[in-house]
């Protein structure tokens, strides 16, 4: 499959070690010429190999081999050129990394990061199940409509769901009220999403005065951020480029809700930390932000885990070097089974990305209207594993010394 080829990880250590050159390489996702650029040095490397084992340091030769080492240097300079546009992400707060010299930068921080995901399921048109409040609100306008109808009068404005929609419900759904919280929720919505969907670390999102974040706890929140504005991003691109054929199809007075997208809810992201080839380092102790409808009694999101923490667990095998770093991620979703290689090409193209492991299955549908309605198609439940990686000639630089400190650097 396509999203499979194009997502391959290479990691290509050069000969030429008697000269000190060496060429690193990720599996790029944007395309076939930065391959070819890999493949040009990995053959590079191989003749200067070869060059220096048999030919003698005559001027001629050494003036060969100093234009193939030129070669290779340009095409480890194109890849990396071509690596850094892609790999590259702005933090939240022009000059905050690798420490702000604003005392007033940190409260910046915090609040763009809280802005951050209030604009994920904004775009997102996100909903998530009533809580109780909302339920005991359905109940009394359901009773109320129950009421009117029994009284022969015509209701006001309690359905707040298409006429049409009611009009094929069986009674005991209509006059259910969670049920009717239900539809009206799925029918207002894109994508089920909550703010527990996402891996938002608590002690920047909640920062406490007396005990207020280190710098590596902020990079945590960056890095971590930095890799769900890809997988939105991603999602985004799937669902409105479906909501656009809705509506070119002739659609525009439909309303477009969960039932009709390809991604129909965020159960989780998840993103690890620093993991390296020779050894595990310290791990961060930072909690993910609590969700709110578990404090109420309601489990919106399952528990998705976290990204496997052991670099020989996955097909890789391959933790950080000098040259880059890598964080698994963990993604769960329920989609629609047609949009899955779709899905999984968008999230994979937007940065140096692997794909480790995909499992997923079945969802049954909701016979009683109650609960998050995916709509009437076969969906699943979608377990996605990945490497980021980051190069380390853009982020090292970035990168706080209370994080170099506890990663050993």
């Amino acid at each position: 499959m396509k999203f499979m080829k194009r997502h391959a990880f290479l990691f290509i250590c050069a000969g030429a070690a008697a000269i000190g050159i060496g060429l690193a390489a990720l599996g790029m996702t944007r395309g076939a010429d930065v391959v070819q650029q890999l493949e040009e040095g990995r053959s590079l490397a191989g003749q200067i190999d070869t060059f220096l084992d048999r030919q003698p340091a005559t001027v001629a030769n050494i003036e060969q081999m100093d234009r193939q080492i030129e070669q290779l240097r340009e095409a480890r300079n194109a890849f990396m050129e071509e690596a850094g546009r892609v790999n590259r992400r702005p933090p939240l707060i022009e000059d905050f990394f690798p420490q702000p010299t604003d005392p007033g930068a940190r409260y910046a921080f915090q609040d763009a990061y809280k802005e951050q995901f209030d604009r994920f399921l904004a775009d997102l048109h996100a909903g998530t199940l009533a809580d109780r409040e909302e339920l005991k609100n359905w109940k009394s306008m359901i009773d109320e409509e129950l009421r009117a109808y029994s009284a022969g009068e015509t209701p006001v404005g309690f359905s707040n769901v298409d006429p049409l929609v009611l009009a094929e419900l069986p009674d005991a759904v209509r006059w259910n009220h969670a049920a009717r919280a239900a539809i009206w929720i799925a029918r207002h919505s894109r994508c089920y999403a909550e703010l527990g969907s996402f891996d938002i670390k608590a002690s920047v999102y909640q920062a406490s005065e007396t005990d207020p974040p280190t710098m590596d706890r902020y990079w945590s929140a960056q890095t971590s951020l930095w890799v769900q504005q890809d997988i939105v991003a991603a999602i985004l691109a799937v669902n409105n480029a479906r909501a656009e054929e809705l509506a070119s199809a002739g659609r525009e007075d439909t309303e477009v809700w969960v039932g009709q997208m390809p991604v129909k809810q965020i159960v989780g992201i998840r993103v690890g930390d620093y993991l390296y080839e020779d050894q595990e380092p310290p791990l961060l102790d930072e909690s993910p932000l609590q969700s709110i409808y578990q404090r109420r009694g309601f489990q919106v999101s399952i528990d998705v885990g976290n990204p496997t923490e052991d670099v020989l667990a996955v097909i890789t095998e391959r933790g950080g070097t000098r040259q880059f770093d890598v964080m698994h991620v963990r993604i769960v979703l329920v989609v629609d089974p047609r949009y899955l290689p779709t899905v999984l090409d968008e999230i994979l193209k937007r940065s140096l990305y692997t794909l480790l492991n995909v499992r997923y299955r079945y969802v049954p549908v909701s016979r009683n209207h109650v609960g998050l309605l995916y709509g009437s198609d076969p969906v699943v439940q979608v377990e996605i594993d990945l490497a980021s990686h980051w190069l380390s000639e853009i982020y090292f630089s970035m990168m706080p010394d209370e994080t170099k400190d506890r990663l050993g650097f």
